[in-house]
């Protein structure tokens, strides 16, 4: 934030419900400097041409085709890996050196089961793994339930997820972000699955996307996530957002595009009393709601 406040980083987008940089831009000079000082902190470094170099002080790396594996050997201070290789890696061989990971990124990465495999009989030696991307990976059918030996987990992203899957994300207790899109999700059923999901114990934000029914699941009560504190709902047939007799520990939340859902503003506050920034976004339905509900709106609670 102070490189914000002194114009070295210009925001690009950020999250109004906190104040968190989603996205941000730099000059090439300031570019240049975070270059020259992430090589002088060991964080990692740069050749001539501007590719990474792997060192034995490395923190964070982008793996690709022309690195070699052996040279993880000496990487024992590893704790960021994004993996933009072709070749099949051999997790379990390098199972040892990749200890220390805090953050692994395989989306999209062109595995094949016996690599899947592989990772799995090896990623729960990972034990202080806080941050792990498994989304796109064609070949991982489902997620074996070793996973909730990743006790630090505190971010999961998948493609999607098998029925009996369901109740591994309940053991993830730290995991504090989780994020659904049920775009398609008609064909295979998956509506009906995420009715039986039961959520993380640490939830503190839950992002819905696509949602083709009129009501949340029954696990989305102040019940069972007392913790939450942003709740996002995009695109959907939603209808409405009774939470009963209990009210929300909400601080934020964001409607978009959910055409059917109809809301009193009255009847939201007492719901939500510790509500205090709101998005809203092509709800037509909602009444005497402080913000627009047509076009892009945001409130704020002035205290």
């Amino acid at each position: 934030m102070e490189l914000i406040s002194r114009c070295l980083v210009e925001i690009v987008q950020r999250r109004g419900f906190d104040g968190r940089v989603y996205k941000c831009k730099i000059h090439d000079m300031v570019r240049e400097l975070i270059i020259m000082i992430a090589e002088e902190e060991e964080f990692c470094k740069f050749d001539e041409r501007g590719k990474q170099q792997l060192t034995a002080k490395t923190r964070w790396l982008c793996f690709i085709d022309e690195m070699d594996e052996k040279s993880l050997k000496n990487s024992s201070k590893l704790r960021a890996l994004l993996l933009m290789s072709s070749r099949r890696f051999d997790f379990e061989r390098n199972s040892g050196f990749l200890r220390s990971l805090r953050m692994l990124d395989l989306s999209n990465c062109t595995m094949d089961e016996h690599c899947v495999t592989n990772l799995f009989s090896s990623i729960s030696s990972f034990k202080r793994l806080a941050s792990l991307n498994l989304s796109g990976i064609q070949a991982l059918k489902e997620v074996p339930s070793s996973i909730h030996k990743l006790l630090n987990l505190q971010l999961l992203l998948l493609t999607e997820i098998a029925d009996n899957e369901l109740d591994v994300l309940s053991q993830l207790r730290r995991l504090n972000v989780l994020a659904i899109d049920a775009e398609d999700c008609r064909k295979n059923n998956v509506l009906e699955m995420l009715e039986k999901l039961t959520p993380p114990p640490s939830l503190q934000e839950l992002y819905i996307r696509n949602y083709k029914k009129e009501t949340l699941p029954n696990w989305v009560n102040p019940g069972q996530l007392s913790r939450l504190q942003y709740l996002c709902i995009e695109n959907g047939d939603l209808v409405n957002l009774s939470s009963g007799k209990s009210t929300w520990n909400l601080e934020g939340l964001c409607l978009k595009y959910l055409m059917r859902l109809e809301v009193n503003w009255k009847d939201l506050e007492k719901d939500m009393p510790v509500l205090h920034y709101m998005e809203i976004s092509h709800c037509y339905h909602l009444k005497d709601f402080p913000c627009s509900v047509m076009e892009p709106g945001v409130w704020r609670k002035i205290n």
